[in-house]
């Protein structure tokens, strides 16, 4: 049964090519995509997680303009350490 379906939509590529080629270029983009927000996300929630006592470490970021004069301080603690 599995060999039936595998042979039916090998036939629907073959005939409808360009409808075949836009979905696996959409399909490659999607899981591109979703790769690297994961890997985003797994290099953002292992700042500092080497260090000892890292779960009593706080982040200081600090954008600045110089022309605007505006100015952003945040502090933020580590997210183990709730």
């Amino acid at each position: 049964m599995l060999f039936s379906y595998c042979k039916v939509a090998a036939r629907h590529f073959a005939r409808q090519k360009r409808y075949f080629a836009l979905n696996v270029i959409g399909l490659s983009i999607g899981l591109a995509a979703a790769m690297l927000t994961a890997f985003y996300v797994l290099h953002e929630l292992s700042y500092d997680s080497d260090q000892p006592d890292a779960n009593v470490h706080y982040r200081v970021v600090m954008h600045a303009q110089e022309n605007g004069n505006e100015y952003l301080l945040s502090t933020q603690k580590h997210r183990d350490s709730c």
